[in-house]
């Protein structure tokens, strides 16, 4: 039987079950809070899902004002297109409010609006009782950006407005992640966590998007390079262009080209600056495209033109893969840009997972320290979270080797130490003109796997950062040379409300069938029943888990 909360097929067309599952998610979470984080992969059907949504809040809110911010005005045209396709919504309900399209329509029941031009009339606009933030990672409400202005703003004349964020990349790279307090001291984050996930893994096994092949590079030479180059945040584009650019690393890329993409038909380079990129396409203008901001308009389109028709299977380029730019049919993607920022790494990765005829897989070059840094699950991406203090240790140190022969501090350009004299060999000093070492790297996390449950412990948690006890159920499990443990949580209105305590209800159901407990006491005594398997997703930094076997009765 459907929840009423349950979205019909027909009322817009015919959603994937995963997008019809988040839509129902959302909208009952949007019931219990305020602010809802929605986190899916590249290729999920944010926007579709997104615009589905807003079509059945209106159903049961018909006059409610919504609002759609984006940062970047292609995102726009996204949003009004879906609209159009994907919903029963009039036309004449959907306003735009964008200074690149030269509209400033702030009047209508919907309005989809760049930041950038909303905030100019943010004070005119009579507020809205839903609002969506696409890419709600950029969002920033520990400073004085537009973004926090316009936010309170709208909570200012809709104190009780609801906001779904949507991104496929929950942190920022200066502050760590978006929800939660996994992120930098001081940090004002909108949401406690993400609400509903659509992964990588969840959509590889129903083929909605393709398996990720790696061929990645092992070397040291790039890495003694980059701790040369400067970062704020990131590294500084010109410092890793200039490196990038070296003969040495321009030949690297070249050759891996020739060696592992001939089999490609949709190829990009993905390079630091423009002159990097030219210096790139230079080697191989017969097969590839120049892809960069400071072409005309028309060399740019047809540029594009040539390469997505197959004129020219290469394209080299800069920016593209992070514009927001989609081609199913790209098949290969060579990182020849070096980053710090795992959203700009799984931007650009995402752009070669999408489905296309005749295509099975797709292929991640990569030359650089990417992988390495980040890892191959896609889905549970190695996040740094910033330390202030660390950072500067780092960046002291960052110059730095040690003389092996009098452990002196050296910096790291120096051949001979000043010290006692000692030289480094040349193969620590020099750097190979060849292609580096590179292995294969399988980019598919493990599927979740079941286990018994040999024993469960029933306890009272204290949770020293927040002050408060939980209750808590540690499941063991494993083998006899290993067990290991895993939990579950439960949150009592004595401590907690709202949301955390709903889904506690919910997931008590399943454990017993006395009464759900007030407090930690209550929840000591009651009669809980121990499941004989757990389903476990073991790719994360800490075990999940999926489901529950019980003994029948």
């Amino acid at each position: 039987m459907r929840k009423k909360t349950d979205i019909c097929q027909t009322d817009c067309f015919k959603l994937r079950q995963y997008q019809i599952n988040a839509i129902n998610k959302i909208y009952t979470a949007l019931s219990l809070k305020q602010n809802v984080l929605l986190k899916a992969i590249m290729g999920a059907g944010k926007t579709v899902i997104s615009v589905c949504l807003c079509q059945e809040i209106l159903k049961k809110n018909p006059d409610i004002k919504i609002l759609i911010l984006a940062h970047k005005q292609e995102l726009i045209q996204q949003f009004e297109k879906a609209f159009y396709k994907f919903t029963k919504i009039p036309n004449n309900k959907i306003g735009i409010c964008c200074s690149g399209f030269k509209k400033n329509n702030i009047k209508k029941q919907i309005t989809i609006a760049t930041i950038q031009t909303f905030i100019n009339y943010s004070k005119k606009y009579i507020g809205a009782g839903f609002i969506i933030v696409d890419e709600c990672h950029k969002i920033n409400m520990t400073e004085e950006t537009q973004y926090k202005k316009v936010i309170n703003n709208l909570r200012g004349k809709r104190d009780k407005s609801r906001l779904l964020g949507i991104t496929a990349t929950d942190f920022r790279l200066d502050t760590g992640f978006i929800g939660g307090d996994l992120c930098k001291p001081g940090t004002i984050n909108l949401f406690d966590k993400p609400d509903y996930i659509i992964g990588y893994a969840d959509l590889l096994a129903e083929n909605y998007l393709v398996p990720l092949k790696g061929i990645v590079a092992r070397h040291d030479m790039l890495a003694e390079d980059l701790e040369t180059a400067n970062r704020h945040g990131d590294f500084v584009l010109g410092d890793i262009g200039d490196i990038m650019g070296r003969e040495r690393h321009i030949k690297t890329t070249i050759d891996a080209i020739h060696q592992y993409c001939s089999d490609y038909k949709k190829i990009c380079v993905f390079c630091c600056t423009i002159e990097h990129a030219e210096k790139v396409w230079s080697l191989i203008r017969e097969e590839a495209v120049l892809i960069h901001s400071q072409l005309s308009q028309i060399e740019r389109a047809n540029n594009i033109r040539s390469w997505m028709s197959g004129r020219k299977r290469i394209a080299v380029s800069i920016n593209i893969l992070v514009e927001g730019f989609d081609l199913p049919e790209l098949d290969c993607l060579v990182f020849a840009r070096p980053t710090l920022s795992p959203a700009l790494f799984l931007q650009a990765v995402g752009r070669v997972l999408r489905i296309a005829d005749g295509k099975n897989h797709g292929l991640l070059v990569d030359l650089t320290d990417n992988t390495e840094r980040f890892g191959n699950d896609l889905d549970n991406i190695k996040i740094t979270v910033p330390k202030a203090v660390q950072d500067k240790i780092d960046a002291e140190n960052s110059f730095k080797k040690s003389c092996p022969k009098c452990q002196a501090d050296c910096h790291i350009a120096l051949k001979i130490c000043m010290k006692c004299g000692y030289e480094w060999p040349d193969k620590e000093y020099n750097e190979a003109i060849a292609l580096p070492d590179m292995k294969e790297v399988d980019f598919t996390p493990d599927p979740p796997k079941w286990y018994d449950v040999d024993a469960m412990r029933i306890v009272q948690h204290y949770n020293k950062k927040r002050e408060t006890m939980l209750g808590r159920l540690i499941f063991e499990y494993g083998d006899f040379f290993k067990t290991k443990t895993v939990s579950v949580f439960f949150c009592f209105p004595d401590y907690y409300s709202g949301y955390a305590v709903e889904m506690s209800k919910k997931r008590w159901q399943e454990f017993s069938n006395d009464p759900f407990p007030e407090d930690v006491e209550q929840f000591l005594e009651k009669e809980i029943f121990m499941p004989v398997k757990i389903l476990l997703d073991e790719n994360k930094k800490y075990p999940e888990i999926i489901d529950y076997e019980w003994t029948p009765f």
